[in-house]
Order: structure tokens, then sequence, then C-alpha cells
């Protein structure tokens, strides 16, 4: 009998931690959600002929059910117009993420040029503007390449 009880106990135990697990889980842990983003995500032509470069952080939500929404660009005075396009383009088209994400959340989208011998990346934000993110829920950088010609 002290043995059920004993494993009764672990049973419950085990199952109490495996949801506490669970509820803490965010985004940033999701590597299938930065590699579909870098897959998506196409450097705008009218960009690479100007060339054109930027950080944009773009700021979202996943709500209760998963679905992403209020996406927003955190710096535009930096960014072209034709990357915030983009890069809310892509995410509006985003397929419903595991409800267990939902919160808010900032990706780093780089959009460098590559090609000739040169590489031209965009300047960095002031010190302040990164420090005044919540770092809890900043994903990593996802890189968007396009080639000069």
């Amino acid at each position: 009998m002290k043995t059920l009880f004993a494993y009764l106990g672990m049973l419950l135990m085990t199952i109490t931690l495996t949801h506490g697990q669970a509820t803490k889980s965010s985004l940033t842990k999701d590597s299938d959600f930065l590699q579909l983003m870098a897959k998506s995500l196409r450097y705008p032509q009218s960009a690479r002929q100007a060339e054109k470069v930027a950080k944009a952080y773009i700021e979202f939500k996943i709500d209760d059910l998963g679905k992403v929404a209020d996406i927003s660009v955190l710096n535009p005075d930096n960014v072209d117009t034709s990357f915030k396009e983009e890069t809310k383009r892509i995410m509006s088209q985003l397929p419903a993420q595991k409800p267990i994400y939902a919160g808010k959340y900032v990706l780093p989208v780089i959009f460098v040029l590559e090609g000739s011998g040169r590489v031209l990346k965009p300047r960095e934000e002031a010190i302040t503007f990164v420090q005044s993110l919540p770092k809890e829920s900043i994903l990593s950088e996802v890189y968007v390449v396009g080639y000069l010609q």
C-alpha cells in the first residue's frame, strides 16, 4: 500500500512538473519558427536595386489560439517601406503557432546585401533603443541576404 501511495505521489509530481514546464514554453526556443521565417522572407527588389539595407525590429503577438497578430515595426524611421511591407506580408501569412506560445515577441530581421566583393550591412540602433526591448521576448536574429549585381 505504501508503494502504491509513493508511486501515485511520484506520478502526480511528474504531471505537475511537466505541466509547469509546458506553461513556461516560449517561441524563443522554437528553431522551426526562425527557420520558417528565414525561408519565407525575400529581399525586396526595389531595396536591392537602391542598395538599401536595414535591421527591422518586428513586434508581434501570438494570441491564445496561436494566431499571429498586432504586427508592427518598432524602429520604423530606420527601415525602408519595402522592408516593412515584406516583413508584415510574411508575418501575416504565418500558420497558427502553438497556443502555448501566446505572448508578445520581438523578431530582429537583418537585411544585408552582398556581391562584387562588397558587403553592405545596416547600422546598429542606439543602445538605449536596444536596451528598452523586453529581453525575455527577443527572438534570435533572422538574416535576409540580397545579392548585388
